[in-house]
C-alpha cells in the first residue's frame, strides 16, 4: 500500500476504488482531530448521488483507510457535491461538464453559463451570448449554479 502524505495521495488511492462503484471522486480531505482521522468525501455521478449510494461507498471505502492509516479511530463522511458547491480543484471543471456554474474573474466581471469544454489551460462556458473561453488564470472563484441548468 502507498504511503499517504497528502490528499492527492489519498485521492489516487480512493479513486480507483469509488470508479469501481460508478462514481466519480470530486473532492477528498483529511485531517486529524484530537487523535481522530476525520476523512471527507466528496462524490458524484451525473444520475445523482443518493443517501444510499454514499452508504455504499462509506461501507467499501472504510476498510481501504483503516489499511492505508493503520488506524481503526477513523470518522468518515461521504456526501455529494450540492448544487451550489464551490469549485475546489481544477480537475472539477471537466467532472462537471454538462452542469451550471457561475464564475466571478478576477477583473470583477461574471459569467455564468454551462461548463462545454475543458482543457488544461481553460474552461469553456456556455452562455446565452455564446461559448466564453476562459483561462483558469483569470478565475477568482466559481461554483456549480443550478440556475443555469434550467434555462
Amino acid at each position: 500500500m502507498a504511503v499517504v502524505r497528502t490528499e492527492e495521495d489519498l485521492l489516487g488511492a480512493l479513486e480507483p476504488v469509488v470508479q469501481g462503484l460508478d462514481y466519480q471522486v470530486v473532492d477528498v480531505r483529511y485531517s486529524y482531530v484530537k487523535g481522530t482521522l476525520h476523512v471527507n468525501l466528496v462524490i458524484f455521478r451525473p444520475e445523482g448521488v443518493s443517501v444510499q449510494g454514499c452508504a455504499d461507498v462509506s461501507r467499501t471505502v472504510l476498510p481501504r483507510l483503516e489499511i492505508i492509516f493503520d488506524s481503526k479511530d477513523i470518522y468518515l463522511e461521504v456526501a455529494s457535491p450540492g448544487i451550489d458547491r464551490k469549485i475546489r480543484l481544477l480537475r472539477e471543471y471537466a467532472i462537471f461538464r454538462g452542469r451550471g456554474v457561475s464564475v466571478l474573474k478576477k477583473d470583477g466581471s461574471t459569467v455564468k453559463g454551462i461548463i462545454e469544454q475543458t482543457d488544461e489551460e481553460s474552461v469553456a462556458v456556455r452562455t446565452d451570448a455564446g461559448l466564453s473561453r476562459i483561462s483558469y488564470e483569470e478565475i477568482q472563484k466559481s461554483k456549480l449554479d443550478d440556475t443555469q441548468e434550467a434555462r
